[in-house]
């Protein structure tokens, strides 16, 4: 595993739980928030080359979510 995967593997898995909880406050299915999620985790980790590390990653991938939410 590279280094850059490493990272985006490291910081995602610390994310989860907020980024999850903010999926659940918008979408009351679960089965649908475990895919929202899941789509968000592919979505960060295809773009995470554009993460800039000088911002908050976990409210980068809130904007990531959002965006999969609508």
């Amino acid at each position: 595993m590279d280094e850059r995967t490493k990272r985006a593997t490291r910081l995602w898995t610390l994310a989860v739980p907020t980024v999850s909880a903010f999926i659940t406050s918008l979408v009351r299915d679960f089965d649908e928030r475990d895919d929202i999620l899941q789509e968000t985790a592919i979505a960060v980790l295809e773009s995470f080359d554009r993460y800039d590390p000088s911002r908050s990653f976990v409210g980068w991938a809130i904007g990531i979510a959002r965006n999969r939410v609508r």
